[in-house]
């Protein structure tokens, strides 16, 4: 093996050519100048893993992993992170489709996202994935181990009804110090890894992927529903307090569908179903 083809020296100018190529795209879709966080959250979203690699690190094993259970997945996320990122994420065709948003959260609150599922993106035979990536740039101090001001998370929900939501708003209004909101197991989805573990990343990414067979678990639909949905919940918390009184974060939220199998116009799909809503400060 030639040194010099692995490690950073190879990573760090690869990783930049891509930021780069992201933010060239971005800024022609956009006709202005991306923010990072928007170019950090879609180099995230694009990144994948090789099998090969996944099935090495799943037979690999931590000497000074004490715990009756270890957990692989840390293994992966610590050896090689989210994957290679890609350059075309910022470029939709017929059977895969990426969307994003980027906005300011109040802390201690709560912003809501409602994405409708095409049902032939679930029925139909061929591998399918949905990835959900987030990135922020909180305030930080250089004085102590927790020298993250703000920190942000998301969570994933099917089917969470209108009625839910609004439940956790009054909890939210009273005062009550809830991270998520108490829903039904039925709303629960496989999106890995779990908030819990990325929670501390101002970069995370969570993906649902299954084979030509699957997606059952996500097309069951509530009655009050004509279509299966995704819920996601991205909320903030301070850590300590920041400086000059900022209560606010900024982050930027991608989600791509993709669908490996017979053509089923997945971006069109997606595309009729989007209904951007203007929020209203009350």
């Amino acid at each position: 093996m030639v040194q010099g083809l692995l490690g950073t020296s190879l990573a760090a100018p690869h990783v930049t050519h891509i930021a780069a190529l992201i933010e060239h795209a971005l800024k022609h879709q956009l006709e202005d100048n991306p923010s990072a966080n928007l170019i950090r959250a879609m180099m995230a979203n694009s990144a994948s893993v090789p099998e090969n690699i996944r099935e090495w690190l799943r037979n690999s094993q931590d000497i000074h992993d004490n715990r009756e259970m270890p957990r692989k997945g840390e293994y992966l996320l610590r050896l090689v992170g989210f994957g290679e990122p890609q350059d075309d994420i910022c470029w939709s065709h017929r059977n895969r489709v990426t969307l994003f948003a980027e906005d300011v959260l109040p802390l201690r609150s709560f912003h809501i996202y409602s994405i409708r599922i095409p049902p032939d993106f679930l029925q139909s035979s061929g591998h399918k994935k949905i990835a959900i990536s987030l990135a922020y740039d909180p305030p930080i101090r250089l004085s102590r181990k927790d020298y993250i001001a703000t920190r942000m998370f998301f969570e994933v929900y099917r089917g969470l009804t209108s009625e839910q939501v609004e439940n956790f708003r009054r909890a939210k209004e009273r005062g009550e110090d809830l991270d998520l909101p108490s829903v039904p197991s039925s709303a629960k989805t496989n999106f890995t890894p779990g908030y819990q573990v990325l929670q501390t990343s101002t970069v995370q990414l969570r993906t649902w992927q299954k084979g030509p067979r699957g997606g059952k678990d996500l097309f069951k639909v509530p009655d009050n529903m004509d279509e299966p949905n995704l819920t996601i919940l991205v909320t903030a918390k301070e850590q300590f307090p920041h400086p000059e009184g900022l209560d606010t974060q900024s982050y930027a939220l991608v989600v791509t569908f993709s669908f490996d199998g017979e053509d089923i116009g997945l971006y069109n799909l997606v595309r009729q179903r989007v209904r951007i809503r203007e929020r209203v400060r009350v």
